[in-house]
């Protein structure tokens, strides 16, 4: 593991400068913040801990400035305490942050505790230790919880995601950092797939490691936030001295699926690639007459007893029923993608036609190709599925290809 030196880093510098300025910021706001930062436990196996954080006080309802919501609450609750916590690494990408709220009542009391959890909060009955609520991390991921029992429901997920999926985000960029971070490139990432595939371990599910959060550097939020672009280009910096070009990971994309061992562009083939260890699969797509994105290669199918058939002069139940076996016939693109999803696979799609891309090619909230664009790619980033993930254009050298 890269070793990290609180020292060196820019937020570093900033937070003592503000300890020994006062940094304009409010000296109750700040006690507040340490009064009520929350426990978490980790699990023992996990080898990334939080590194700093950032606060926001609410004494009135507003928006979040570091996560997608709008801080609201309602008697007896008189102010609301938003934690920013920051990791450099979370197992999939390069970096963390995470939240907390601990809303409180006129008497001091916690009377709400909520956090995020894979880009969405939530509350549920919360545990003080010393009149700090105690928060549990998904091992790997750091989602945060006050009940353990909702992170085992993701068990055999983050599992995955700890082990045979580690790194897969590369350079991660929310909303929040887009424009911001300038790192982000199919370098970039590959030396953080690289590193972090290294790190790869088997959560224990035991949470055993202890961090006050109140003892971490412990800032005004627009601090943390001003010097995260450079903490993440220092990191990239680092893994791009410390890994030699020849030892940086290979993505494993199967051709169709693993069209060699399974019918080509089936949810066979897809499950095949899968068990043969790809990361990615490329998948060619293109319309149904009933004007369903569905996969296959060529515009005509060679259907025993009925000869050359057209693509487009068969609906999606008709291409699915060629076979008797959905898993060998022909798939809609939204099956793929949904199997895709399940098995942790990045889908690398291959518009077979301008009119596809016109009518719906759309792979749910992705940029669309302008009209006309013929095989135009997308590449979806493996092993993260969920709501934040978005296909993006293909690189050409997003790093050498092995086909299964």
């Amino acid at each position: 593991m890269l070793a990290v030196s609180r020292l060196s880093s820019p937020v570093f510098r900033l937070w003592s400068n503000m300890q020994t300025r006062n940094h304009a910021c409010s000296a109750s706001d700040l006690d507040l913040a340490r009064h009520y930062a929350p426990v978490i436990y980790f699990d023992a196996a996990e080898p990334f801990l939080p590194l700093y954080a950032g606060y926001t006080v609410f004494r009135s309802t507003g928006p979040s400035p570091s996560f997608p919501r709008y801080v609201s609450f309602e008697q007896p609750a008189v102010l609301a305490i938003e934690y920013a916590i920051w990791w450099d690494w979370d197992i999939q990408h390069l970096y963390e942050l995470e939240h907390a709220w601990v809303f409180v009542d006129g008497a001091g009391a916690v009377v709400s505790v909520e956090s995020s959890q894979h880009g969405a909060s939530a509350a549920s009955e919360f545990a003080l230790e010393d009149g700090r609520p105690v928060l549990y991390a998904e091992p790997g991921k750091h989602a945060l919880s006050s009940d353990r029992a909702c992170l085992l429901e993701r068990k055999s997920r983050t599992a995955l995601e700890c082990g045979p999926r580690a790194g897969f985000g590369g350079v991660w960029i929310t909303p929040l950092f887009r424009g911001r971070i300038a790192v982000k490139n199919p370098i970039a990432d590959q030396l953080v797939r690289t590193h972090l595939r290294r790190l790869a371990f088997e959560p224990r599910f035991e949470w055993s490691q202890r961090v006050e959060v109140g003892g971490l550097p412990l800032m005004p939020w627009p601090l943390l936030d001003a010097a995260i672009p450079s903490i993440v280009a220092a990191r990239v910096a680092e893994l791009e001295g410390a890994i030699p070009y020849e030892q940086r990971h290979v993505l494993h994309v199967g051709h169709r699926g693993a069209s060699a061992h399974a019918p080509e562009n089936t949810l066979a083939a897809i499950r095949k690639a899968s068990e043969l260890g790809a990361h990615l699969v490329e998948l060619d797509v293109r319309m149904s007459a009933d004007d369903v994105p569905v996969l296959a290669h060529d515009a005509h199918l060679d259907v025993p007893g009925r000869g050359r058939l057209p693509i487009q002069a068969l609906t999606a139940v008709q291409l699915a029923a060629l076979t008797g076996d959905y898993e060998t016939s022909v798939p809609r693109l939204d099956d793929a993608l949904d199997l895709c999803r399940q098995l942790g696979l990045g889908p690398y799609l291959e518009i077979k036609e301008g009119a596809t891309v016109e009518r719906r090619a759309d792979c749910g909230d992705a940029q669309r190709p302008r009209s006309g664009e013929v095989q135009c790619r997308w590449l979806v980033q493996p092993g993260l599925g969920g709501a934040r993930d978005r296909p993006r254009p293909a690189d050409r050298h997003v790093d050498s290809i092995r086909r299964v």
